[in-house]
């Protein structure tokens, strides 16, 4: 599955990418060629050349460098009725297995006339047009990896606009030098003092790669802000394989942080490896401790585990005291939603003697919002004899504003003894804007 950074794009949009084969970057041909041994040497001579033009003005400097494959990087988005979405800039998508990729790529540094820092930091797609702000770009060619790895590293430093940081870190993880780059993330993430660009650093060196050490190792520190650690969990889950999975669980059993872990589980439930990810799901559910653990746990499964962890749910429900958990096994019932799970909130809602865990029950089976369930309902407020669950029945009724719903209400004004309950059916009759409901009430009103 395609994992997108920064990218939001419809399921109605289709990627529209430059498929041809790798080339070091080509420049457009407005772009001013600047000569030299070196980059740097490259460097000084562009802005040497920028600054010696009158009137002054803001100037970038540019170059090319070897690019990360399976990478999709500043697209261009064409929707199903032929209108063309842009997404400039750092907008990134991982593909795995995807041919979709852009290998033509340049790092982009806009500069002041008077001052030596960049104060901006881009990499933008070749194969697209920009305008690049109206400012004249000066392409120093390409960079060897070591060049430019070495470049950005010097733009991650504390005295760098907090951006220019942001960027530059998610250029170094862009280049084609997985080993280089996750070095130099790792020192980003050890020892910048701009929890920006640890963060940042962090997030990368889970697509980078072979950083599961060092990350568990972040994850673990409690001298390490609680930022820093989510994000080295996220990071490890980034991957989401078998190998991350089994890291987690360990990380799981070996830190304390009641935060942490829970970020471990929603991390956990994430992964692709679903069948090992929902049993350590039904381990945490079952036996931890951690009373917010366990039900974390049960709301995973109840996204996740569908109908293979059905029974298992019913047996916690059956054996565990704690309301709160029950109300989450009810819960989780509700968003498997299968017929079996359904049958299972009925029987809860008409025997089970807590009010508070049939009202619960009742909530679940009105997910639905179908006849079947608005049926149900109204049979269960038949069989219910405690009149504070027939005012919350008649409270579900009413949002469903469904006609099957509006029947039963007006019935239940009509007929009950209760003049509370009575008086709660026609209040929902009342917001529901149905002729029926407004010829209904003109009449019993007259009567």
């Amino acid at each position: 599955m395609d994992r997108l950074i920064s990218l939001r794009l419809s399921a109605a949009c289709v990627l529209i990418l430059i498929l041809a084969p790798y080339v070091a970057a080509q420049p457009p041909s407005t772009f001013r060629p600047i000569e030299g041994p070196t980059l740097q040497a490259r460097m000084e001579a562009a802005i040497t050349q920028a600054r010696a033009i009158s009137p002054p003005t803001r100037f970038w400097v540019a170059y090319g460098f070897d690019v990360r494959p399976g990478l999709a990087v500043d697209v261009e988005v064409v929707n199903t009725n032929g209108t063309i979405s842009s997404f400039s800039g750092m907008n990134i998508m991982m593909n795995t297995g995807s041919s979709f990729e852009t290998r033509n790529l340049g790092v982009f540094l806009l500069n002041e006339p008077k001052t030596d820092v960049p104060v901006r930091v881009e990499v933008y797609n070749l194969d697209r047009r920009h305008t690049y702000s109206g400012y004249p770009v000066y392409w120093l060619g390409h960079a060897r990896s070591e060049e430019s790895l070495a470049l950005l590293k010097r733009l991650v430093e504390p005295n760098q606009a907090n951006s220019s940081i942001e960027r530059a870190t998610m250029a170094i993880a862009l280049h084609d030098e997985a080993q280089q780059a996750r070095v130099l993330l790792e020192q980003i993430a050890r020892t910048s003092d701009l929890d920006r660009a640890r963060t940042t650093a962090i997030s990368w060196l889970g697509q980078v790669g072979g950083a599961s050490p060092f990350l568990t190792d972040l994850a673990r520190r409690e001298d390490e802000s609680l930022a820093v650690r989510r994000r080295a969990v996220s990071a490890i889950g980034a991957s989401r394989d078998l190998a991350a999975l089994s890291t987690l669980q360990a990380l799981y059993g070996a830190v304390s942080n009641r935060e942490i872990k829970r970020h471990i589980l929603d991390t956990i439930a994430n992964n692709e490896y679903q069948d090992t990810a929902v049993n350590f799901l039904l381990t945490v559910a079952r036996d931890d401790p951690d009373r917010d653990a366990r039900l974390q746990a049960i709301n995973g499964l109840g996204q996740k585990g569908g109908e293979a962890v059905l029974d298992e749910l019913i047996a916690i429900f059956k054996k565990e005291q704690d309301v709160d958990i029950q109300k989450g096994v009810i819960s989780a019932l509700g968003q498997i939603g299968s017929p079996r799970a359904q049958e299972r909130l009925v029987d809860i809602a008409r025997t089970d003697d807590n009010s508070k865990l049939r009202r619960r029950a009742m909530r679940q089976i009105a997910r639905r919002n179908d006849a079947q369930s608005i049926t149900t309902l109204s049979q269960l407020y038949d069989t219910e004899q405690d009149e504070e669950v027939q005012g919350e029945i008649l409270d579900i009724l009413g949002e469903t504003q469904s006609k099957h719903a509006i029947k039963k209400l007006m019935a239940v004004a009509q007929s009950s003894a209760s003049i509370k309950v009575r008086k709660k059916a026609m209040f929902w009759l009342g917001k529901s804007n149905d002729l029926d409901a407004v010829t209904f009430l003109e009449r019993l009103l007259k009567e």
